[in-house]
């Protein structure tokens, strides 16, 4: 009884670790990953009330503003008007540019690029 108990107790963890993977996993099986999900709107006829904006299907409402005029839709898909709701911010268009990382500046890692012991 005690040996079926530890056996139970230590697959538990296992069983829970491996669904929580397949969960966490299985969106790249059913997602699209690739960087162009659509050319034009009929490339999204596949999702309810969606158009293509910036080679992605968006939700044609979030593509119009408040007001309901869809004038808020930079080049490439991201919102070009003043945000004033929460996916309005998320979506908004800057200026920002990516900039490449230095790893150079990581000076305190050892020669296999892990990190040092703490003192």
């Amino acid at each position: 009884m005690k040996k079926a108990l530890l056996v139970a107790c230590c697959l538990l963890p296992v069983a829970c670790c491996l669904l929580l993977e397949v969960l966490l996993c299985g969106c790249s099986v059913i997602v699209h990953g690739d960087d162009v999900q659509c050319r034009e709107d009929a490339d999204c006829a596949r999702f309810q009330d969606a158009v293509c904006r910036g080679n992605i299907c968006v939700s044609r409402s979030s593509t119009t503003t408040s007001t309901g005029s869809a004038g808020c839709v930079g080049a490439d898909g991201c919102y070009s008007c003043p945000p004033e709701q929460n996916d309005q911010f998320l979506n908004a268009c800057t200026d920002a540019k990516c900039a490449k990382f230095d790893p150079n500046r990581l000076t305190k890692l050892t020669a296999d690029g892990g990190l040092p012991q703490l003192p």
